[in-house]
C-alpha cells in the first residue's frame, strides 16, 4: 500500500517522463524536498540522468551535501550503515526487510534505505514506496538526523537541600 506522500511524489516522476527515479523519491521523503529538488540535487551531487538510476557509491558521496544544496548549515546529520554495521546497530543479528524495518529504526529519525538496485525512504516511521509490506532485504540503511527536530534537551541540575535526605544519605 503506497502512501499519499509516495503516489504524489510518483505523480510528478510521472509526469516529468521519468523513471527509474527511486532515489529521487527517496531523497525527497528524506529530506523534505519537492520532486524537482529531488531531481536537480541526485543530478547535480550524485550523477543522475533522467531516466536512470543511480550507483550505490555515487548516493553515499551525495547525501552528505543536501546542506550545501539547501545552503544551510548542519540542517542534516548523515550516517551510513551497510549490512554488517546495520545488523550490529539495529537488529543484533537478525535479518532487517523493508516490512520489519520501521521495528528496528529510531521513529524520530528518517531513513534512505537500500535494497538491491532500489532506494526507499522512511519518514515518521512510516515507509513511503511500493515496497512497503514486502519482505526484501535491507542492505543498507542512511540514517537522516534532521537537527531542526532534535531539540537539545539538558539534563535538570539536582539541587539538594542543606540537611535533606542526601546529606543523610552522604553521612552514612
Amino acid at each position: 500500500m503506497e502512501t499519499e506522500l509516495y503516489k504524489k511524489l510518483k505523480l510528478d516522476s510521472k509526469s516529468n517522463g521519468d523513471k527509474g527515479s527511486c532515489t529521487v523519491l527517496s531523497s525527497c521523503v528524506a529530506f523534505d524536498l519537492t520532486y524537482q529538488q529531488g531531481f536537480n540535487f541526485m543530478m547535480r551531487y550524485a550523477g543522475r540522468n533522467k531516466g536512470s538510476g543511480v550507483d550505490s557509491r555515487a548516493l553515499l558521496k551525495a547525501y552528505p551535501q543536501i546542506n550545501k544544496f539547501l545552503s544551510v548549515k548542519d540542517k542534516f546529520e548523515i550516517r551510513h550503515y551497510d549490512q554488517t554495521n546495520l545488523r550490529k546497530k539495529f537488529t543484533r543479528g537478525a535479518t532487517m526487510t523493508v516490512n520489519n524495518c520501521t521495528q528496528y529504526l529510531h521513529p524520530k529519525k528518517r531513513y534512505i534505505i537500500l535494497i538491491n538496485n532500489h532506494a526507499l525512504g522512511v519518514k515518521n516511521n512510516v515507509v513511503h514506496d511500493w515496497t512497503r509490506g514486502r519482505k526484501h532485504s535491507v542492505e543498507d540503511v542512511i540514517e537522516i538526523t534532521c537537527k531542526s527536530e532534535w531539540k537539545e534537551i539538558k539534563p535538570k541540575s539536582k539541587t539538594f537541600k542543606k540537611n535533606g535526605f542526601a546529606s543523610v544519605l552522604a553521612n552514612l
